[in-house]
């Protein structure tokens, strides 16, 4: 018999697209998540565990435009042969 099992497993998603997805322009979420690191850090918790800064360049040819991948967890259920 199967057995169902979930794993996780950690995707990121660009703060661009975040921004998107809540109707939210994107510098004011980056003013959000820069709050968000900062709580954290107070927490005595990595950023780095859910924030990583990185740079795009616009598409009106500004450059070095700071974003964000923030990860998450994502839950996938799988049937695993039972030992």
């Amino acid at each position: 018999m199967n057995e169902l099992m979930k794993t996780q497993s950690i995707h990121t998603i660009d703060s661009r697209e975040i921004a998107d997805m809540v109707g939210k322009e994107h510098k004011n979420l980056l003013a959000d998540i820069r709050g968000y690191i900062t709580h954290l850090t107070g927490l005595d918790f990595s950023p780095l565990e859910f924030f990583v800064e990185t740079t795009y360049d616009d598409s009106t040819g500004r450059t070095e435009m700071t974003a964000f991948f923030v990860s998450f967890l994502r839950l996938s259920p799988q049937i695993v042969p039972k030992r």
